[in-house]
């Protein structure tokens, strides 16, 4: 559903990075827009790892503090795609959607869903 670094070091590397970018005594410093890409990478980067639920926790985090943003909305159908609920990770995009048809980030990867299930 999104891609990201190949497995292996460099995947640990880059968590490391994130978890120090996301450190209270920086969120000060970063804008609106820094903070919202730093959080869905980390929730992405924790999915890739197979860090589940510090993903689900960190997704809640996101959802708290950006709940109307596009890649909220990408992170939380990549959680459910992860957990094998495809289905629920449609949904997702779709209600997002529903809501901001003009989203299309949440379009293309709605499309991308679609094409890894052969449904296009």
């Amino acid at each position: 559903l999104v891609a990201l670094r190949p497995e292996g070091k460099n995947l640990f590397d880059s968590l490391k990075r994130l978890n120090v970018a996301s450190k209270e005594s920086w969120e000060q410093r970063l804008t609106h827009k820094q903070s919202i890409e730093i959080s869905i990478n980390k929730c992405l980067l924790l999915l890739q790892t197979r860090k589940l639920e510090q993903a689900k926790a960190e997704l809640q985090k996101l959802k708290a503090q950006f709940k109307d943003h596009p890649r909220v909305a990408v992170a939380q159908a990549a959680v459910a795609f992860r957990e094998k609920k495809a289905k629920g990770a449609e949904e997702v995009l779709q209600a997002y959607l529903a809501e901001h048809p003009d989203s299309e980030d949440t379009l293309i990867c709605l499309a991308q869903l679609h094409a890894q299930q052969n449904r296009v």
